[in-house]
């Protein structure tokens, strides 16, 4: 059995290697003899990396539409949990909770209507 190594790529960007009959290669990938450019290959940094076999380099992937949006709700459900306890203090007590607060958690949730998950304008916490 041939135990030479291969590699596959879409011409920038690593898919693929291993030895000839214990690798699957992408359909449609270009298919190289020997080694990936910039072997041995460090750790991958994360899933959002590629290895680029022009610069022999991890380039982070830009996220989806869907990825940026899942993080900015994320992020919106984090800061509203951060100050969920002002909101239930002030419902046990019968205080009404004050309204720049009232207007931050707002604020946050609406997020979400803004058009660009990229370039969201976050809402300040009010000062204590």
């Amino acid at each position: 059995m041939n135990s030479a190594m291969h590699y596959a790529h879409d011409g920038v960007y690593l898919l693929a290697f291993g030895t000839v009959g214990c690798a699957v290669f992408p359909e449609g990938a270009i298919v190289e003899n020997g080694e990936p450019p910039g072997w041995p290959i460090g750790a991958c940094p994360s899933a959002r990396h590629r290895w680029n076999i022009l610069t022999c380099t991890w380039d982070e992937m830009p996220l989806s539409v869907e990825e940026a949006w899942a993080q900015a709700r994320f992020k919106r459900d984090e800061l509203l949990a951060a100050c969920d306890w002002r909101a239930s203090a002030a419902a046990e007590s019968g205080i009404p909770l004050a309204a720049e607060w009232r207007a931050y958690r707002q604020a946050l949730r609406d997020i979400t209507a803004q058009p660009d998950p990229a370039a969201l304008l976050w809402p300040e916490a009010p000062h204590e």
